[in-house]
């Protein structure tokens, strides 16, 4: 008489975890998509960019709508996904754009507004008054 044997082939569990593979493929982005962060001013914004610069190594855009909804993007590819978004608790009165260097320093962008019509230090990433 032959003896049973128990468990799984080797290929049986190729197949399970192809199937994991699969599923997670699709799961992963929708669960760990980039939620909105609020945030209390532009400063806040600004100081959140200034650090994520740094952290990244590479330069970022901030750009505040007049609406009071901001976006953080990479200035390499200023059309992609923002690394960080969200809406202020009070509307700005106008328009903003920054570049934040790798180094953290802010700079303006050609032909946008800066923060409330003040300069902006570039060091601290703070309004000049």
């Amino acid at each position: 008489m032959r003896a049973l044997r128990s468990g799984l082939t080797l290929i049986e569990v190729m197949i399970v975890i192809a199937i994991l593979a699969i599923i997670a493929a699709i799961v992963y982005p929708n669960v760990f998509r980039q939620q909105p962060t609020p945030a209390a001013s532009e400063m806040t914004v600004v100081e959140q960019a200034k650090a994520l610069a740094i952290a990244r190594a590479e330069p970022l855009r901030v750009s505040i709508e007049r609406d009071g909804t901001w976006q953080i993007v990479s200035d390499a590819a200023p059309g992609s996904t923002p690394l960080a978004s969200g809406s202020l608790s009070e509307a700005p009165p106008q328009a903003l754009v920054l570049r934040v260097t790798e180094l953290g320093a802010c700079l303006p962008v050609e032909g946008a507004t800066a923060i409330e019509g003040a300069a902006v230090d570039a060091v601290s990433c703070s309004k000049r008054p």
